[in-house]
């Protein structure tokens, strides 16, 4: 049974536990015992974009568990790196909500009906996307071309068709993006992915010197910085260099399989894009490490906002979880994971600045309400909870910017006091759910950051009419019953 504990590297247990022939029970040669083994390590897209912008020599490993050939491999490419010294390798699925092929931001624009004219092609959900393929490969893997045969076409900003260089699953590469012959120093394609061939590449890279980390926390520090992602009216950044994050990114079919796993889990529905999760990002951080927790961070912008923040594409053309493209993984998400999941925002469409409830239709026609989450979201999880009338609750408790109480400051809602002391509580509530499931103590602390400021001054909302509450800080929460059945 998993749990949030630090003690969990739940990367290297999903790897472990998805990728049959890295286990030693089904390759006794290459397999290893245990996930501690492991040094291959999933990343999203918004991780993915800075490390590829990252100095030093990384690894990557793109494919995903719906890939056989993947699947095949990576055990070999697992024992190869750790022979060699490796300590990390990236995996990346271009797979948007790692379902397979039908879901890959690697489409062809020619095989969409739109391209030749109806009828003529198959359409491909995400070919709308694969701009977020092909900027990668023409910002970052600009000599592919020496490794692959095949090419895409994709829309870039001004809609104009780019052609580029394809790459198929299972793709190793060893890429440093100073390097003067070129960012991809050796790579391996499926054809060429050979025993002599896979350990040649990590071979290179021990010469080079190994690989240089960049590690989950190094991307938060990063992200999350002053200024980042354009949060102008942020006064300072969410961690200190060297700061130990308890918060951990992960993919969607990552959280996925978290969520199918006995034990309970902390759960945050977050994205360094957001100011709201920019402003309550280090509180968060202060439970986690004072409470010896993982908080496991998922985004709803599959591609992490990263297109619009940094080669401005226009929000029309994001890559989102509950598009149409995604339907059947986002009811899986709220339907078989998460069933019950409180909603904490008005379900109304005329309340300014709220959010409401919309309904989206599955493959049969069947229409399903479904969650549409402000974000900051944390969430304490057991699947295995029951309801009084015997149904699956799984969620323990549950706190976002517009529960709770939490006077609704537009974008800023986290920097008006009151409501940055109730996000505090609110943040312990959780807590305090998610150890009283394990039966251990959680630890209340003193925090000592105050609700940021804006211009240096506090945050003012002269639209609150009617008497402003203040609550005893963490005290509050105990009249306050877990979420009702």
């Amino acid at each position: 049974m998993y749990s949030s504990s630090v003690k969990y590297n739940m990367d290297r247990e999903f790897i472990y536990e998805n990728y049959a022939s890295i286990r030693k029970e089904n390759d006794p040669v290459y397999g290893v015992g245990s996930a501690e083994d492991v040094v291959i390590t999933p990343v999203t897209y918004d991780e993915l974009n800075y490390i590829l912008n990252a100095d030093g020599r990384h690894i990557f490993l793109f494919g995903g568990t719906w890939s056989e050939k993947t699947q095949e491999v990576i055990g070999r490419i697992n024992c190869f790196a750790v022979k060699h010294g490796i300590s990390c390798i990236y995996n990346f699925d271009f797979s948007a909500d790692g379902e397979g092929e039908d879901t890959s931001i690697k489409a062809d624009l020619r095989e969409q009906e739109s391209y030749d004219g109806p009828g003529k092609k198959t359409p491909k959900k995400c070919a709308p996307y694969n701009y977020e393929y092909g900027e990668i490969v023409s910002r970052n893997l600009t000599d592919l071309g020496s490794w692959t045969d095949d090419e895409i076409i994709y829309l870039d900003l001004y809609y104009d068709a780019v052609k580029v260089p394809l790459l198929h699953e299972p793709f190793l590469v060893l890429y440093d993006k100073d390097d003067p012959m070129g960012p991809i120093i050796y790579a391996v394609d499926p054809d060429r992915m050979t025993d002599d061939q896979i350990e040649n590449l990590f071979s290179i890279a021990e010469s080079y010197g190994g690989v240089t980390p960049y590690t989950h926390q190094d991307y938060m520090y990063d992200a999350f910085k002053i200024n980042e992602r354009g949060h102008a009216f942020k006064t300072e950044d969410a961690f200190k260099k060297g700061e130990q994050i308890n918060i951990t990114p992960v993919t969607l079919q990552e959280l996925r399989w978290i969520l199918s796993q006995e034990g309970s889990f902390m759960v945050l529905f977050a994205g360094a894009w957001c100011a709201n999760s920019q402003a309550c990002i280090a509180t968060v951080n202060d439970y986690a490490v004072a409470n010896d927790l993982r908080i496991y961070m998922i985004d709803i912008r599959i591609d992490g906002k990263y297109p619009i923040d940094f080669w401005g594409y226009p929000r029309a053309r994001e890559l989102r979880l509950n598009n149409p493209a995604f339907t059947k993984s986002y009811l899986d998400l709220w339907e078989r994971c998460l069933p019950g999941a409180p909603i904490l925002c008005k379900v109304s469409m005329d309340t300014p600045g709220k959010s409401f409830n919309p309904y989206i239709m599955d493959d049969e026609g069947n229409e399903h309400a479904v969650l549409n989450v402000d974000v900051p979201y944390l969430l304490a999880v057991n699947k295995d909870r029951l309801s009084g009338r015997g149904t699956r609750m799984p969620v323990l408790a549950a706190c976002n910017h517009d529960g709770f109480e939490l006077i609704n400051c537009k974008n800023s809602f986290i920097y008006y006091k009151p409501n940055y002391r109730k996000y505090t509580a609110g943040v312990y509530f959780v807590v305090n759910a998610y150890c009283e499931s394990l039966g251990i103590e959680p630890k209340d602390i003193s925090i000592n950051r105050e609700a940021p400021l804006v211009d240096g001054e506090p945050v003012k909302n002269p639209n609150i009419s009617g008497e402003v509450k203040y609550f005893k800080e963490h005290d509050w929460y105990k009249e306050m019953p877990l979420l009702k059945d």
